[in-house]
């Protein structure tokens, strides 16, 4: 990443990088996906809900986090099938309204309820149970 890059790229966000980085993970969204997510996320309107489909190191989420800034009215689940990832990226200091979900997303979309944004982020997510969102 090139200094002009990074340097628009939140401290919080490189941290998870970092993190993915030393796990191991490959699949984290780059920073124009990234800064794209981010945009999406501040536009939520007042009382939106957020969900993420593919937790993964938990890079998206916090460029999720990023873009909802210090917005309490918003509220963020992200779902990851990997119990060892969710619970890292659970573990790793997120504000209170982000909630981490372990299980396979598309067995638990018809409970989640409605969102105003879905980054669906996962193999088989990307295409399939979305009706329910």
């Amino acid at each position: 990443m090139g200094d002009a890059e990074s340097t628009s790229v939140p401290e919080t966000v490189r941290r998870r990088m970092a993190r993915a980085r030393a796990l191991g993970f490959g699949y984290s969204c780059k920073p124009p996906v990234g800064q794209l997510l981010a945009t999406l996320a501040a536009a939520v309107p007042t009382g939106g809900r957020v969900l993420e489909l593919g937790t993964g190191a938990g890079v998206g989420t916090a460029w999720i986090a990023s873009g909802v800034g210090a917005r309490t009215d918003v509220t963020v689940q992200t779902v990851e099938s990997d119990g060892d990832l969710a619970a890292e990226v659970a573990g790793g200091g997120l504000p209170a309204w982000i909630e981490v979900i372990t299980g396979d997303a598309e067995t638990l979309l018809p409970r989640l309820g409605q969102f105003d944004l879905v980054f669906a982020d996962a193999v088989g997510d990307k295409w399939t149970g979305l009706h329910h969102t």
